[in-house]
């Protein structure tokens, strides 16, 4: 029984490596990991502490990193603006990762005509529009909009450079704003907010890429 236990937790180990989703891996490997131990007590005639010692430490690391995993996808108690923006924005996020990524911005609200990007400045933020719209205007020429769930300053919070063009509201608008170097400091805790924020602003870049050679006044950009 040992030995058949043994085998099936090579198997186990193998699919751990196939599966994509963290928690199915870490799953997986405990199990594969208690499964060994019944050959190891008892095969050989003595028990084989180190290879026990090894086995409990692997399972206990994975034991926590699974604990930590499903904590992080429980279901979070999300704002009203919260939830629209974790729909419309962040769904590839948990309602946890999104909330700790909303919470560390600034929920603001302002009136039309104001300016909220100057062209040539270095803003060091990145604004996400909740509700309103926004023109983008190069010298005085409209050249682009930004309605609810686009980026404002995506381009320089990636490149570092000055803003390109005057970001300035056309109603009232809700948006989220974070500072640069809070973003930072988060995407070098947790690399993974780095490489979803990465990827996102990117996505929005191509788009407006995409959009501004056929925008037409009045048009979500």
């Amino acid at each position: 029984m040992a030995v058949v236990l043994f085998y099936s937790a090579n198997v186990l180990y193998c699919l751990a490596y196939v599966v994509r989703d963290m928690v199915w891996l870490r799953a997986l490997t405990i199990i594969a990991a208690f499964a060994t131990l019944p050959y190891f007590f008892g095969t050989a005639g003595t028990p084989l502490w180190s290879a026990i010692g090894w086995q409990a430490a692997f399972a206990g690391i994975n034991l926590v990193n699974l604990y930590l995993l499903l904590q992080e996808r429980r279901p979070a108690d999300l704002t009203e603006d919260q939830q629209r923006l974790h729909e419309l924005v962040f769904r590839g996020l948990t309602q946890r990762q999104a909330k700790e990524l909303m919470e560390l911005g600034e929920w603001l609200e302002v009136p039309p005509k104001t300016r909220l990007i100057k062209q040539g400045s270095h803003p060091h933020v990145l604004l996400l529009v909740s509700s309103g719209f926004l023109d983008v205007r190069v010298e005085g020429r409209l050249i682009a909009q930004i309605t609810k769930g686009r980026f404002a300053a995506a381009v320089s919070f990636m490149s570092g450079d000055p803003a390109h063009a005057d970001v300035v509201t056309t109603s009232r608008v809700r948006y989220l704003r974070w500072e640069r170097d809070a973003l930072e400091l988060l995407m070098d805790r947790k690399p993974h907010f780095k490489t979803y924020l990465t990827a996102l602003l990117s996505q929005d870049l191509v788009v407006k890429l995409r959009d501004t050679g056929t925008f037409v006044p009045g048009r979500d950009w």
